[in-house]
């Protein structure tokens, strides 16, 4: 049961409703309020923060490895590839603009990318296009953004430096973006899962257990969890494990780490190691928004930490947990932006780089809103 107070929502007309609170739907939020202060915004979701990816993800402020952009380059333009990693680069500051480097522990080790002994000819062929990329990346960067690696912080044999990378503490993002969002009057937050969306060429409404939301607009920003919503639009769940250890005394490794073409990834985070990824070897039963552990990946990463990462060195994994990420139905990685209900528009489809993205997104999808008669 549901107080006046709260009851008051069903009453009031809002500018635009915007549903998901993570990184996309707050960045949605403060482009709006930039441009006019005095909006009237509700922001919905299940709980504040929200159980999806932009406070389960690994702090990555990372914008692409070597072999993912030569992988994409194979399949994509020049034009459309340099356009997506820019994007990232450009919503890497943002974030740091909007919420505050010390605010959020940002720290800029730098990335690696790297090839266990089985990956010598991916290495080999990744180090021989390593002056093409940075010739490519140079007007975004200033200089060379990848450069090979002779760091002999893990066991792995050949790595490429990634300059500019860092990381990230995801959840001090979220509360800083949160707060910055909370401070504006018109700003309305309501904590309940919304089920369905009516639009017409004159408004829209919102409907949750307790609430009907109306307003003129509304802005989708719920990436992998946008089945349960909108079940017609092309965009599939993918769920990412994760693990941390103890903290581990004399840690040397420090810096985030890519390999297996991005699939896997570790970082320190302080004195622990946190260790995610291996999606790849289930893929089927990680196509889910179920925020479950998978005994399998997590035993994988497990071993990998104990072989590879961490050899003969002793530690104790101090916590396990999922996030869900967002993808295109084939795996693309072009992000979702559209108009699938009169005056609804989707900011979707982050493909696991929500972290640099998700300002770029959110500031695309309000634009094609303040478009819309």
């Amino acid at each position: 049961m549901i107080s006046f107070w709260e009851k008051q929502y069903n009453r009031q007309e809002f500018d635009v409703t915007i549903i998901g609170a993570g990184f996309t739907g707050l960045f949605s939020a403060w482009f709006i309020l930039k441009e006019n202060p005095k909006a009237k915004i509700a922001i919905v979701d299940t709980s504040f923060p929200p159980p999806a990816a932009s406070t389960r993800n690994a702090g990555f402020a990372c914008f692409g490895s070597p072999t993912e952009i030569l992988e994409d380059l194979s399949k994509e333009s020049e034009e459309s590839v340099l356009k997506r990693v820019e994007m990232r680069i450009q919503g890497l500051e943002n974030l740091k603009s909007v919420c505050g480097e010390t605010e959020i522990n940002f720290t800029d080790y730098g990335g690696f990318e790297i090839f266990d002994k089985n990956d010598t000819a991916l290495f080999d062929g990744t180090a021989s296009q390593l002056e093409y990329l940075n010739a490519l990346l140079h007007p975004f960067n200033g200089k060379d953004t990848f450069e090979i690696s002779d760091q002999k912080q893990h066991s792995f044999k050949n790595a490429i430096k990634i300059n500019f990378e860092g990381q990230i503490n995801p959840f001090l993002a979220w509360k800083s973006l949160y707060s910055n969002i909370a401070a504006f009057l018109g700003v309305h937050f309501i904590s309940e899962q919304a089920i369905d969306i009516n639009s017409s060429d004159t408004g829209t409404s919102v409907k949750t257990k307790n609430h009907t939301v109306t307003s003129q607009k509304v802005i989708v920003a719920t990436n992998g969890f946008t089945k349960r919503l909108m079940p017609q639009l092309s965009i599939a769940p993918a769920r990412a494990q994760v693990l941390i250890t103890s903290p581990i005394e004399n840690l040397k490794l420090k810096g985030s780490f890519h390999m297996d073409r991005g699939f896997v990834y570790f970082r320190n985070v302080g004195n622990r190691v946190l260790l995610g990824g291996y999606r790849n070897l289930d893929t089927a039963t990680e196509e889910t928004d179920a925020l479950e552990l998978n005994p399998n990946i997590q035993k994988s990463l497990e071993l990998l930490l104990k072989k590879e990462i961490l050899p003969n060195q002793n530690f104790e994994i101090e916590h396990r947990w999922s996030g869900i990420m967002g993808f295109g139905e084939k795996q693309e990685k072009d992000f979702l932006i559209e108009e699938p209900l009169p005056n609804v528009i989707t900011a979707l489809r982050l493909g696991g780089m929500g972290v640099a993205i998700s300002s770029a997104v959110a500031k695309l999808a309000v634009k094609k809103m303040s478009g819309l008669s």
